[in-house]
């Protein structure tokens, strides 16, 4: 079996803290890895809108769904499966998810 394929078959919980701050429903998610600077996990989103802000530096690849994201310097993303990007600390944003999104993502935690 591809880890891929583990990936999108990973029972989630759903989870009161995201490394990104949404507002509306919580995703779905789960912790694969955590070290002192960083957290690998898996985050499900289900359809709909939400305003986000992203409280840690993240890279993410998406594994499934499709969603749009109007960051708030006009820039809209198309994030669909297979695509990878890096989010800076501070990025914000409407999210538009338009079929259940399910990514794979390692947030950095800010330095002090």
């Amino acid at each position: 079996m591809t880890m891929v394929r583990r990936l999108l078959e990973l029972q989630l919980d759903s989870v009161d803290r995201h490394h990104g701050r949404p507002e509306g429903s919580p995703p779905k998610g789960c912790t694969i890895h955590q070290s002192n600077d960083s957290t690998l996990g898996v985050w499900e989103y289900e359809p709909g809108e939400f305003q986000w802000r992203l409280d840690e530096a993240q890279s993410a690849c998406i594994l499934s769904g499709c969603a749009r994201v109007e960051l708030a310097d006009g820039r809209t993303l198309k994030l669909e499966a297979g695509k990878s990007f890096y989010m800076p600390e501070g990025m914000h944003g409407h999210w538009v998810v338009e079929r259940r999104l399910r990514a794979v993502s390692i947030a950095t935690t800010p330095k002090n």
